[in-house]
């Protein structure tokens, strides 16, 4: 199986970033300076300048500020928010994460 990347209706990336192998996009705003590792699905989602993503990760319907790094095997869904300079090590579902601390909130 050949190693890639697919990018699917609108996506932008900007300068300087980096993205491993096998990674779907879609509707995907991604800033400056990211590193996206291998095997992700990123779907309708803004991922701000400085991210580091890692493997086996989805970012669906959320946005991550900048300077944000998430660990791998983490689903970041359902109008989700991670916070500028978080470090997240677990999924987040309609959720917001700021200053290390998880917030729940109803999209009803």
């Amino acid at each position: 199986m050949p190693l890639t990347v697919k990018f699917n209706n609108n996506c932008v990336i900007e300068q300087r970033c980096e993205i491993k192998a096998n990674s779907t996009f879609t509707n995907m705003l991604v800033g400056k300076s990211c590193l996206i590792g291998e095997n992700n699905v990123l779907e309708n989602s803004l991922i701000c300048c400085d991210v580091k993503i890692g493997n086996n990760c989805k970012i669906i319907n959320s946005i991550i500020c900048s300077g944000v790094k998430i660990e791998d095997d983490v689903h970041v869904i359902n109008g989700s928010v991670v916070g500028f300079n978080s470090h997240l090590k677990e999924s987040l579902d309609q959720k917001f994460y700021f200053n290390d601390e998880e917030i729940e909130f109803d999209l009803k």
